[in-house]
């Protein structure tokens, strides 16, 4: 017969081992749900970026160095993503980022090559309980397409006048 000692050490290994299941399907799940997110981005043409002041970092999502026109890339520093930042309106975007409150602002865009593109961008302040005081969230949406199509739009009904 197994004393209570062994029968409270058998206990003990079978939910070490229900827990490192746990995890490992918890872990597959996460990792799915990042392929799914990263997928949205691409086919939605969206990317996103978070920057912390107080740790001195930033990181951009694949499909945000996409519609920026750079290759991806970890991690960098505030004054990094700053010097990538291909945003023309330098100033309009600067005082969006004060703000932080979520107004979506259309920007110009202007790749290494040359190219031109537009995008909308909101920013917001984490919630205080998904992140420490201080963080900064960026989505960017490439509208380019729709951009062209509203000054089409435009120069036909100025046409039609």
């Amino acid at each position: 017969t197994l004393s209570r000692r062994e029968r409270e050490l058998a206990a003990a290994h079978a939910a070490e081992a229900q827990a490192a299941q746990d995890l490992a399907a918890a872990h597959r799940a996460l990792l799915l749900q990042i392929s799914l997110y990263e997928l949205t981005e691409r086919v939605a043409g969206v990317g996103h970026w978070v920057m912390s002041s107080a740790e001195n970092r930033t990181v951009w999502s694949g499909s945000l160095f996409a519609i920026a026109g750079l290759p991806p890339r970890g991690a960098m520093t505030v004054h990094e993503a700053c010097a990538l930042n291909p945003v023309v309106e330098r100033k309009r975007f600067e005082a969006a980022l004060r703000r932080s409150d979520g107004a979506p602002e259309v920007y110009r865009v202007k790749r290494p090559s040359g190219e031109v593109r537009w995008v909308r961008a909101s920013i917001i302040r984490a919630p205080l309980r998904a992140a420490p005081a201080g963080e900064v969230l960026g989505v960017v949406q490439d509208i380019t397409e729709e951009h062209a199509a509203t000054l089409a739009l435009e120069g036909l009904v100025k046409d039609l006048e």
